[in-house]
């Protein structure tokens, strides 16, 4: 696991100047389309259903999500990876060209989307149950241009629950998520199926499997070898044999998800 160190320096940059407004939605009628490239990833697709829906919630216009190279008359919203000098940077543009939301990778373009969510339309991510969306029938944008950085390179929180998953990535959390939130999460932080926790002792050395051949690498309470779950019934971390068996496990599920991180 990587440790909570600094990406270098925050990097934020709003500007805003005297242009004509960029027209999304006019009167509930839908002024503008999302595109996204033909190779988009799910994670980026998920990303620009997800900006859709949230205008759709703002002012009941569908807007399209369509393919790079469609013909589009509208205000294009193009969703997708912007070159980038930091880890999970995003970058937001809106001018007489359209409007530009993307970030380092696929996670970066994630956190993008719920950005421009956030600072443009005024959306607000309050608790996992509790969001604001405002309403408006018509979105005029002023062009600016803004680009930031995330300080820390691992933000974690306990999401054992999806509505908490979901709140998490708004809130720009990279982990700590499921297996089955790889698309939804853009690949955040995750713990693998078969030790979805921590304090996992239990779960890389299971008792059943390995207490008969090897009751030395169990706790010796009062002096008898006890095998058992979790606090008190910890691994004899020094026995022989038991660093090498546990560190197979750990490669073992690195070997079946790559992924993992």
């Amino acid at each position: 696991m990587r440790t909570m160190a600094p990406v270098a320096t925050i990097v934020a940059l709003i500007i805003a100047w005297p242009c004509a407004a960029v027209v999304l939605v006019q009167d509930g009628q839908a002024a503008a389309a999302i595109i996204v490239s033909e190779d988009a990833s799910d994670t980026v697709r998920y990303a620009a259903t997800e900006l859709a829906r949230y205008i759709e919630q703002i002012s009941g216009a569908s807007l399209p999500v369509l393919t790079h190279g469609a013909s589009v008359e509208a205000t294009p919203i193009r969703v997708g990876p912007a070159e980038t000098q930091q880890a999970e940077a995003i970058s937001i543009h809106v001018g007489n060209d359209g409007v530009r939301i993307g970030g380092d990778g696929d996670r970066g373009t994630l956190f993008a989307v719920y950005h421009f969510l956030e600072q443009a339309l005024g959306c607000r991510w309050l608790a996992p149950d509790q969001e604001y969306v405002p309403t408006m029938a018509t979105i005029n944008l002023a062009p600016m241009e803004l680009a930031t950085a995330p300080v820390f390179n691992m933000r974690t929180f306990v999401a054992r629950r999806e509505d908490l998953r979901t709140w998490g990535v708004k809130m720009g959390m990279n982990g700590f998520y499921t297996t089955e939130d790889v698309v939804t999460s853009a690949k955040g932080y995750y713990f693998p199926k078969a030790v979805p926790m921590c304090h996992a002792y239990h779960l890389l050395i299971p008792a059943d499997e390995y207490f008969d051949d090897h009751p030395e690498w169990f706790p010796l309470l009062q002096g008898e070898r006890r095998a058992g779950r979790l606090h008190g019934r910890q691994l004899c971390v020094t026995a022989e044999g038991l660093a090498d068996e546990f560190a197979r496990r750990v490669i073992a599920l690195f070997d079946e998800d790559p992924d993992l991180q």
